[in-house]
């Protein structure tokens, strides 16, 4: 077994370096993918599912990214944190960092009533889900939500919105540096590890002192590899 494991060890370290001698390191061993959420702290604690309607009683915090990005999944477009979170494509370069301006305005509730979201019946001829040619149906959905969304009557009510919140709230900015959350996981990954499927999850909590905290942590979405390996 003892020469068993030494041989391993040097298959992988040989790995390792042949594929570094011809320029591969970086697409083998380019570490996991980075998930960012956004989030504001809540007054109502302990609310149920049933009563999580009470959260649209409660002042917002309005989070917003300054930093144009791309999510994974999100038509090629900036989503600007579509429902408060970003899963970055491994493939390409993180941005070196990413800007927010958050404060607190009024509740959900209280915005909904002085300007009217868009209702639910513009959507009602929306495509129907087809999973058969997924990508196709997706690249409808999209179309026939910008279409709706650009509509003059519905644009006029989101432009006053933009203006009675970029008047109203005292707006403060916080720089989170990607790159720098990235490194820390690298250099505590072994080779293996590098290779393996993996996301950081890594939240951002925005508090009405407005105060913010963050956490991480990592997640490997194949079966573990033996502790010896790891490193």
């Amino acid at each position: 077994m003892t020469n068993l494991i030494k041989s391993l060890l040097i298959s992988v370290s040989m790995l390792s370096m042949s594929c570094s001698s011809a320029g591969l390191t970086n697409k083998l061993a380019r570490g996991p993918t980075l998930k960012i959420q956004v989030e504001q702290e809540h007054i109502y604690t302990d609310v149920s599912d049933k009563d999580s309607f009470e959260y649209d009683t409660e002042p917002r915090i309005i989070i917003e990214s300054l930093t144009p990005v791309i999510c994974k999944g999100g038509g090629g477009t900036n989503d600007d944190f579509l429902a408060g979170s970003c899963a970055f494509d491994k493939d390409k370069p993180l941005p070196e960092k990413i800007e927010f301006r958050y404060g607190v305005w009024i509740s959900r509730a209280e915005a909904d009533k002085r300007y009217p979201p868009i209702p639910d019946e513009a959507y009602i001829n929306e495509p129907n889900t087809d999973y058969e040619n997924y990508e196709k149906w997706l690249e409808e959905m999209y179309e026939f939500r910008r279409r709706v969304r650009n509509k003059p009557e519905y644009e006029k009510v989101r432009e006053a919105k933009r203006a009675a919140m970029d008047q109203e709230i005292d707006w403060h900015t916080y720089t989170i540096y990607p790159r720098q959350i990235m490194q820390k996981y690298h250099d505590d990954m072994g080779f293996i590890n590098r290779m393996r499927a993996s996301i950081v999850d890594y939240t951002i909590t925005f508090h009405y002192d407005m105060s913010v905290t963050k956490e991480d942590s990592i997640l490997y979405l194949d079966p573990a590899v033996p502790r010896w390996l790891s490193k």
